[in-house]
């Protein structure tokens, strides 16, 4: 009997970790699901540009400091390569914030080494790589 109680409950645990893991698989995929919606949708805003004289532009100009104003309205950042990380600061270890896609156009904020800062249409900022492998600066 006691062999028969310990077989029970090796059954109970494994199934107990087997929920747990496809818990956590569950959550991923949903999180990963939504980050390619999100992506989609920020193609679509950016593609679709209002009538002449609407108000709520698709892409809104930065809001930054005076000394960043010239830089911020004269340059776009264009997105060369589907899956470019934004991240939070300028490093390659750093957290991503999101993926971007080609043709992506993004508001110059700062030019720091390596590194871009840029805001996206949706408003979000962070850095990305300045390599002429993943983007090409355009001056307005």
């Amino acid at each position: 009997m006691n062999r028969t109680v310990m077989m029970v409950i090796r059954a109970v645990l494994g199934l107990i970790v087997l929920f747990a893991l496809l818990y956590v698989v569950t959550n991923w995929w949903r999180d990963y699901r939504s980050a390619q919606s999100s992506r989609k949708a920020a193609t679509t805003t950016e593609s679709v540009s209002p009538a002449a004289g609407e108000e709520g532009s698709a892409q809104k100009p930065a809001e930054s400091s005076p000394a960043d104003k010239s830089t911020a309205q004269s340059d776009t950042v264009v997105v060369l390569v589907d899956g470019l990380n934004l991240r939070v600061e300028p490093a390659n270890g750093a957290k991503s914030v999101r993926g971007l896609n080609k043709g992506e156009k993004l508001v110059l904020l700062k030019k720091d080494g390596k590194w871009y800062q840029v805001q996206t249409a949706e408003g979000d900022e962070g850095w990305i790589s300045s390599s002429p492998s993943y983007t090409r600066v355009e001056s307005r």
